[in-house]
């Protein structure tokens, strides 16, 4: 795991590269590194996962000293790969993945992409050309951001280096803002600046010498769906279990130890239990807790640790205090590098076990792919009845006043997509912003014409909530304290197989997650079957009215004179604010005033 960048520019210099380096710093920290060679530039920042030797290091050029490569992430069937190559005639000189990606490019091109098993984002020059190649993985777990004009071509793993550079204007992109208070997230391929964009996730780039460029998309999830009609729940199950089990062989490959995040989930409860099943020593995890318990269902420790001892494991539970947060909130200001509603469990829970482990694997997707969510249900009964001739009235009126009746009229004439939009807890954010703003509703849907409702479910979030917040939040969270998250349920054979398994082998008694509990029956603790499923949600409301109080209205009153937002949103933001009656939704602002004072963005 680690920070890459890049360019093609006759402007940018090894200045440039080393301000970038420093920017990246903390998603590399175990060396640093700088490949330069006429216009090009391409850097790296290692943290060293597999093969820790001088060896691995990058950039790495390859024995002809034509192709040189910066990689990001992990390839966990490398060594199978490698076997190929050899067989081929290649000469590895290290035991990285690295090398294994770099001389599958040679050999196969751009259909190297099609062979590699994990979660990456990587970068290649070829000297004979002065062409480059970029890549990312299939569902976009790992990063990988640019900027092209007609005279540069720029990428880097986040935002913040982009910032730095004079002739990159500092602008807000209004569309990505409205994403964010709207979602609590901005949608890719957009960033918060304008001009940056996101490589798509499952897409590569090739940019010519001449700074002309394509992009293709290599994968689609969508092409995957085809139910296997011959299999029984029986099969399903055998099944999911050889492939939770490979999954959890691959993630578990490396030179440093590797802990897990466990929560009072089933997900994580899941993913620990398998990886303590294949490992002769405990596994250590890890789970937030609070120090007063006046935050509702939110404090899991205590039943974190119950399933620690059912399973073996060394936990520790990172309790959380006001002192502690005010200590830290500043290095988590600091880390985000777009802004973003959720994500503070995250830092706060990578922060302390990077202390222990270098490594850990997360849950994240179980919901997705297990119809996991409440809201899937919503969705799923009012999908079942007859369209309502009100439907397409309701849906026509933006903004309209969401209650029980209108939310299920809604719901039973339109697409998944929208669906789940309606039922997520975003929020109509038009009359946030001043008149000077022209908002505009961004509901660009995908519609997927060959998927069943679950299938459409699973795509809809892939693309959606998965890939802008859960996935970005995951990687900018845990890399800025120096750790290497694998989410193991986005294993892609083991996504492909569970978009085959029909929705009833899922769904039973209105919950989710049936198969995905019986899968793995005989080495979970029975309660967590019995558990109700809460969303988790970190105190940010008692913060803003508690210790936070202060420096939010502080920001209010820095800010209150802008273009960006209405005079009167502001005003009742700061009433509740002043009279410590925030709401969920005044987080959003918080954060994001702390990222514009932060990077000097003018609003």
């Amino acid at each position: 795991m680690c920070g890459i960048f890049g360019w093609n520019s006759a402007k940018l210099n090894f200045d440039n590269a080393k301000k970038f380096q420093i920017k990246l710093n903390h998603r590399g920290p175990d060396s640093q590194d700088i490949f330069t060679f006429n216009n090009i530039t391409i850097g790296h920042n290692r943290l060293s996962i597999i093969d820790n030797s001088i060896l691995a290091k990058q950039p790495m050029v390859d024995a002809s000293e034509n192709f040189v490569i910066v990689f990001n992430g992990e390839v966990y069937n490398y060594q199978e790969i490698k076997k190929q190559l050899i067989e081929k005639g290649y000469i590895f000189k290290s035991n990285s993945d690295t090398e294994v990606v770099l001389y599958s490019y040679i050999e196969w091109y751009e259909d190297c992409v099609h062979k590699l098993r994990g979660m990456f984002a990587f970068a290649i020059f070829e000297k004979r050309t002065n062409k480059i190649f970029l890549a990312r993985d299939r569902f976009g777990i790992k990063p990988l951001m640019y900027f092209i004009n007609n005279d540069h071509f720029i990428f880097s793993s986040e935002l913040s280096p982009f910032l730095d550079i004079e002739f990159i204007e500092k602008r807000i992109n209004l569309d990505s803002v409205i994403d964010f208070f709207k979602y609590g997230s901005v949608k890719q391929p957009k960033s918060i600046i304008c001009n940056i964009k996101s490589l798509m996730p499952g897409s590569y780039m090739v940019i010519e010498q001449d700074l002309n460029y394509k992009i293709t998309k290599y994968y689609n999830l969508s092409e995957k769906s085809k139910i296997i009609e011959s299999y029984k729940y029986e099969d399903y199950c055998d099944e999911l279990r050889f492939k939770l089990n490979e999954a959890t062989r691959l993630h578990m490959i490396s030179d440093f130890e590797v802990g897990s995040y466990l929560s009072g989930g089933i997900d994580s409860t899941i993913v620990t239990a398998l990886m303590q099943s294949q490992s002769t020593k405990q596994i250590k995890t890890f789970c937030i807790g609070f120090e007063k318990n006046d935050y509702n269902n939110n404090d899991e420790s205590a039943l974190a640790q119950e399933t620690s001892t059912y399973l073996g494991t060394n936990h520790t539970n990172i309790i959380l205090s006001n002192d502690y947060v005010l200590q830290n909130i500043d290095g988590f200001i600091n880390s985000i590098d777009q802004p973003t509603s959720d994500g503070i469990n995250t830092y706060f829970v990578s922060k302390e076990s990077s202390k222990q482990v270098k490594v850990a694997l997360s849950g994240l997707g179980g919901d997705e792919l297990f119809y996991g969510y409440n809201l899937y249900e919503d969705l799923y009964l009012n999908h079942k009845k007859n369209i309502n001739i009100f439907s397409k009235f309701f849906v026509s009126i933006e903004n309209i006043y969401s209650n029980k009746f209108t939310r299920n009229i809604l719901l039973q004439d339109i697409s998944t997509q929208k669906g789940i939009d309606i039922l997520r807890p975003n929020k109509k954010v038009k009359n946030n912003f001043s008149n000077a703003i022209k908002y505009k509703n961004l509901n660009n849907e995908n519609v997927n014409l060959n998927l069943n409702f679950d299938q459409s479910i699973i795509k809809s979030e892939f693309d959606g909530y998965l890939l802008n917040t859960l996935l970005r939040d995951c990687d900018n969270f845990s890399m800025a304290n120096s750790q290497e998250l694998r989410p193991i349920l986005l294993d892609h054979e083991l996504v492909e197989f569970a978009i085959k398994i029909p929705l009833k082998f899922k769904r039973n008694d209105f919950k989710g997650k049936k198969i995905f509990t019986d899968s793995v029956y005989d080495i979970i603790p029975k309660h967590i079957l019995n558990k109700k499923k809460y969303g988790f949600n970190m105190p940010n409301v008692i913060w803003m009215n508690g210790i936070l109080n202060k420096r939010f209205k502080n920001l209010l009153t820095q800010y209150f004179n802008n273009n960006l937002f209405s005079i009167n949103y502001f005003k009742e933001v700061f009433l509740r604010i002043c009279n410590q009656k925030a709401i969920n939704e005044d987080w959003m602002l918080f954060i994001f005033l702390e990222w514009v004072q932060k990077n000097k963005i003018s609003i």
